[in-house]
């Protein structure tokens, strides 16, 4: 059997292209591995038949659509080896049970096992399965009524009985634990959290701004991503201005909730925008669509309201304008019945909700959106507010005392939110119960029962009403927290989420005196400054700024985010910046002159590819080597040429040497180096008739090739977000002329379409050894701990060796059962052998936290021994048959099956 593993070893490592394995589960349905050649240590991801309910999993049965099959017997009598079968298209499973019977063919019940020989596109254990189909071929899609009408690619968390307050939008799960109440039924999806606030960390941990824990060394290590189910830890790199790059990874959008410094509106695919603001995927629609329910409103009511509060332009195809036009919106408003509520349900935080007395309908403005005229809110939640209205079981304030004077004039529904919300972020989620034992870890709001963790003071972020946590300067600074920073003459000690060159920033300066050209140009210009409970720059709220025009078209330096500004540029340009980058002699952050980029060689590392895309020809060097070479595969062939010490940058290259990238570096925040010389444009009538400038040249813009290299998937046409989300689509053959669709989800994924998000565990490791010719095998095993007996929920391996030392590899670890049991213990244990001679080495013990959470995030970094450790004989375990093993990085034993 060790033969077969060390073919599919080989196989992962030689195949040219990517590699497709696929396998059955311990549920009996298929699976389908993914992985690239090109990262042989990366990226495994294992897309599967998963239904919605697991309690009552049944294989299905497929007819055999194949004629084309042989025996084992006949097989091995054509010197047919294992390696063959997986060449032909075979599962995993029946290469592995071929290879059991090759090992003894003649004391071997198997001699009369099938094996289907399909033929290309099709494969499976009968042959039916494709990955795209022959135009020839009718299909009968299955999937065709999947969500066309869907205004966004929507997948939902269910594992939570949430009420939304309607069926249009559902829960996602990060938006479980995330500070704010969404759902409607008791605050359910906030039960539990508090936990995190006050949960302390070990000396040798970073507490991510959540409450969880990471090992700091991830702090250090440039090539891995943020470990923070928050990314926390991804803003303190930034602010350091580390040496990091960004690699494509599994968890990627994924694994993460909203960033403590961005929008706290989850889009559901890893983006975050403030409330109601605007999803890329639409979500925002989805939110605004609940809000705008009839509920208990008369039907023209109901259309008034929703045009007057511009919450929507448009209701059953009729847009407002049109009601509005025709006057008798106006007329249907008098006849409502006042004090009204609208929305129906609560516009913030789960209990913030809005009324609206009669107006003298003479002094609408219809322009302007219907500022409502009073703010209710659950008192028991905000006591710190002293209510001035009471309407039934409403507590009240009057408009006007939360930012809604009546001079003020408001356009949209979201600048209503933006005025309001400040004056509810103070309030809490839950009533706190027995938390006295833990108050030295806790930072008491003044005039209000709200308590937040200590980690939270001067940190940028007010979480009190009174934002006295980003005044408790002497407190900041007796705190035990190792990270936080003291500018010089000041008292408080800084969060380390708070940039550091705040610290020479100017203190008077005049917030009328920028120029247009330097609003939303990727440079701040100006410190931040809190309004209304959020800070903002000229660097803040730039998704809708164009950035694309006449100041910053074609002017070598890319603007916006995407390139947009920089691409289908046919003039060359002469670049007068100052480009951001690092020295190679000392590794310190610098601003490299333009003229000092000789002969299409900057000697500088990080500079951006776009400013260098006119002086530079795809080439790069190592330190031995005497001139720049054109060799594409260098990298993958030289192992010697090694991030930052030993290559010298040549080039517009996105990936150097171990996968290093240096398009992440013009994203940083605050880049210290300033535009100079650029020849500044006028905004005159002859210019403004060319603006914005059409894109008609048909060229790819560099973002875009890099994107295309990062995504380079076998599978990538086939993943159909209308039909099977985040998933495979597949084409499913049933029977002669039998066709349908059939959705292959990913771990984080499951149901007929991939429509419902899976609890899980997400654990990324990191380990390290002493380089030495070993091929270890690492096996990672998800345990249900109940007192001394041990069950296995799912477990994965990889093979690991000492060049891959210090990458991180990223692993999902299901439960059996969907939900989990909230009242049990879970933890992974982590078993290193010995690959060539399956000799088992040491094994890690990792314990879940907080398995209340829907996903669990961990991270590890694990050092292997140059040899096994010795094994203690104080084992206080009593193994039946088996041997009592302790653990290498805990006082904690289990016993080891033996074998049989």
């Amino acid at each position: 059997m060790l033969k077969f593993f060390y073919i599919i070893f080989f196989l992962s490592i030689s195949n040219g292209l990517q590699s497709l394995f696929y396998d059955t589960d311990s549920f009996g349905f298929d699976c389908l591995h993914y992985f690239s050649s090109k990262s042989s240590f990366f990226g495994i991801v294992k897309y599967c038949i998963r239904p919605n309910n697991d309690k009552n999993l049944t294989v299905i049965h497929f007819f055999n659509v194949s004629g084309q099959y042989v025996t084992f017997n006949e097989l091995y009598h054509l010197n047919v080896t294992s390696y063959d079968i997986l060449l032909w298209s075979s599962s995993i499973d029946v290469a592995e049970q071929y290879q059991y019977y090759l090992d003894q063919p003649f004391q071997s019940n198997l001699s009369n096992e099938t094996f289907f020989n399909c033929t290309r596109p099709w494969f499976g254990s009968r042959c039916q399965y494709s990955l795209k189909r022959n135009e020839d071929e009718f299909l009968q899609n299955s999937l065709e009524m999947a969500s066309t009408d869907n205004i966004f690619q929507r997948t939902c968390y269910i594992l939570l009985e949430c009420d939304r307050g309607g069926p249009s939008i559902c829960l996602d799960w990060r938006e479980i634990c995330n500070g704010r109440i969404d759902c409607l039924n008791n605050g359910i999806d906030e039960i539990g959290c508090f936990n995190l606030e006050i949960n302390e960390c070990n000396d040798n941990e970073y507490r991510c701004h959540n409450g969880l824990c990471i090992p700091k060394i991830f702090l250090e290590i440039e090539s891995v991503e943020a470990q923070c189910f928050d990314r926390s830890d991804e803003i303190i790199k930034i602010n350091r201005l580390l040496r990091f790059y960004y690699r494509p990874h599994l968890f990627e959008s994924q694994e993460y909730v909203c960033r403590p410094d961005e929008g706290q509106f989850t889009c559901g695919d890893g983006q975050c925008v403030e409330d109601f603001g605007q999803c890329k995927n639409n979500r925002h629609l989805v939110l605004t669509q609940s809000f705008s329910i009839q509920g208990n409103l008369s039907y023209s009511c109901w259309i008034a309201m929703v045009c007057l509060s511009k919450i929507m332009n448009k209701i059953e195809n009729i847009t407002c304008d049109q009601f509005i036009q025709s006057s008798a919106i106006i007329e249907d408003f008098k006849n409502c019945t006042f004090p009204l509520e609208f929305p129906a349900i609560p516009v913030l935080f789960g209990h913030v909700r809005f009324l609206y007395g009669p107006k003298e309908i003479d002094y609408i403005n219809t322009t302007s959106a219907l500022k409502p005229d009073y703010v209710c809110y659950d008192e028991q939640l905000c006591d710190f507010l002293t209510p001035t209205f009471r309407h039934k079981n409403f507590t009240c304030l009057h408009g006007n005392e939360t930012g809604l004077d009546s001079n003020v004039e408001l356009t949209t529904w979201k600048s209503i939110i933006d005025l309001v919300k400040p004056y509810f972020i103070g309030c809490i989620t839950q009533r706190y119960q027995n938390i006295s034992s833990h108050f030295s870890s806790l930072y008491h709001c003044k005039n209000s029962s709200k308590y937040i963790s200590k980690y939270r003071i001067v940190d940028g972020m007010p979480d009190c009403f009174l934002k006295d946590d980003e005044q408790a300067f002497e407190l900041s600074c007796v705190l035990n927290q190792t990270l936080r920073f003291r500018c010089p003459n000041e008292k408080q000690c800084r969060s380390p989420l708070v940039l550091p060159n705040i610290c020479s920033r100017p203190t008077d300066i005049s917030y009328e005196e920028i120029l247009f050209y330097q609003i939303c140009d990727r440079i701040a210009d100006l410190p931040l400054i809190l309004i209304n409970g959020q800070n903002h720059s000229d660097e803040t709220d730039c998704e809708h700024w164009q950035c694309n025009n006449i100041y910053t078209r074609c002017d070598g330096f890319r603007n916006c985010l995407d390139g947009k500004d920089e691409e289908n540029c046919t003039q060359s340009i002469l670049l007068n910046h100052f480009f951001f980058c690092t020295s190679p002699q000392n590794y310190a952050q610098m601003c490299l002159p333009a003229g000092e980029i000789i002969n299409g060689t900057a000697d500088c590392f990080g500079a951006s590819s776009d400013e260098f895309q006119y002086s530079q020809t795809n080439k790069f060097h190592c330190w031995n080597d005497t001139k720049c070479t054109d060799n594409e595969d260098l990298c993958n062939e030289n192992q010697d040429c090694l991030e930052y010490d030993n290559y010298q940058f040549c080039v517009d290259r996105p990936q150097l040497c171990n996968g290093y990238s240096f398009d992440n570096l013009i994203n940083m925040r605050d880049i210290p180096c300033r535009i100079i010389n650029t020849a500044y444009k006028s905004f005159l009538l002859d210019t403004a008739l060319f603006y914005p400038i059409s894109q008609t040249i048909p060229t790819n813009s560099i973002k875009n090739q890099i994107t295309d290299k990062k995504t380079e998937l076998l599978i990538k046409n086939s993943i159909q977000s209308n039909v099977c989300n985040y998933g495979l689509h597949m084409y499913h053959r049933l029977g002669v002329g039998n066709y349908s669709s059939l959705c292959f989800c990913p771990p984080n994924y499951y149901g007929d379409q991939c429509q419902y998000q899976n609890q899980r565990v997400s654990l990324t490791l990191v380990l390290a050894t002493v380089d030495q010719p070993i091929v270890y095998a690492i096996i990672v095993t998800l345990m249900e701990d109940d007192n001394d007996t041990q069950g296995i929920h799912s477990y994965d391996q990889f093979t690991y060796e000492s060049k891959y030392c210090g990458r991180s590899v990223d692993i999902y670890l299901l439960y059996s059962t969907r939900g989990k049991y909230n009242s049990k213990k879970y933890s992974i244990r982590i078993d290193a052998f010995d690959k060539s001679s399956v000799t088992y080495l040491l094994s890690w013990h990792l314990s879940i936290p907080f398995i209340f959470l829907p996903v669990n995030r961990l991270s590890a970094f694990l050092t292997i021994p140059i040899s096994r450790p010795s094994n203690f004989n104080h084992c206080n375990f009593q193994c039946y048959k088996g041997t009592c093993i302790k653990y290498h990085n805990e006082e904690r034993f289990f016993c080891q099956c033996d074998s049989g």
